[in-house]
């Protein structure tokens, strides 16, 4: 018996294929559909909204939200435990035509009728993620710093797409323009989007599609003109992250 499955890998660099397999599709976040689609799935995978929030499910929307790529195959069920041993590696989860979310062992994590995980069913993360993750726990235990059993952990080193020197310092200096636009409306003695464009042009390449569409706006909201004007939060992060302040304020 053949079966088509639907492989979401949230590796950077994703292992091959090393079953027996017939590729139908396969695509990584070059493509401009697959954040669409992954919008799409999120939104079926908890039901619009409408199922009730559990550990497994939340760490499902997580997962689907770190997707880097998304596969395609039809294979014969005795390549399971084969596709088994990809999955764990690809750290993917399934999607099967019956509608259910698997782990890459095959216990459900999102059933399609009530969206509840098997008992035995596991979320996977990269192993080096979950080395981290217990050596955290370790050494706050030694401090007396009591932790929460179950939280997961965070992104694994091949799920990160590292920045380069370059980029980070951009991204410093668009996070200053759009804080500072932000803060110029909220005194109303608005600075114009092109007198800050010719002050640092590069800096508007930095900015993500939300910061570029309030900066040009001339009449933005005051409650958008809040939430960009946090943007100083972000900033002396960043800047405290890159040894340019001593102390986090």
């Amino acid at each position: 018996m053949t079966i088509i499955v639907n492989a979401y890998s949230t590796l950077r660099e994703r292992p091959a294929l090393d079953f027996e397999h017939v590729l139908l599709a396969q695509r990584d976040l070059s493509d401009p559909e697959l954040r669409s689609h992954l919008d799409g799935f999120m939104g079926f995978v908890c039901d619009q909204g409408n199922r009730e929030m559990s550990a497994t499910l939340y760490a499902a929307m997580r997962h689907i939200d770190r997707v880097r790529h998304h596969i395609s195959f039809e294979i014969d069920d005795r390549q399971l435990d084969a596709m088994s041993e990809w999955g764990w590696e690809s750290n993917s989860i399934f999607f099967l035509p019956d509608g259910s979310v698997r782990d890459p062992s095959g216990g459900t994590l999102v059933d399609p009728e009530n969206g509840f995980a098997d008992e035995h069913a596991t979320m996977p993360y990269p192993e080096d993620a979950r080395r981290r993750s217990l050596r955290s726990d370790e050494l706050l235990n030694e401090r007396g710093i009591p932790t929460l059993s179950g939280l997961p952990p965070v992104v694994g080193e091949n799920e990160v797409e590292l920045r380069s020197a370059d980029d980070v310092a951009w991204r410093i200096q668009s996070l200053f323009i759009v804080a500072v636009r932000a803060e110029s409306i909220a005194m109303q003695k608005p600075i114009p989007a092109n007198q800050l464009k010719s002050k640092s042009p590069l800096a508007f390449e930095a900015m993500s599609p939300a910061e570029t569409a309030f900066v040009n706006d001339p009449h933005p909201s005051e409650a958008t003109t809040i939430q960009f004007a946090w943007r100083y939060e972000a900033l002396n992060a960043l800047q405290w992250a890159h040894s340019l302040h001593e102390e986090l304020s």
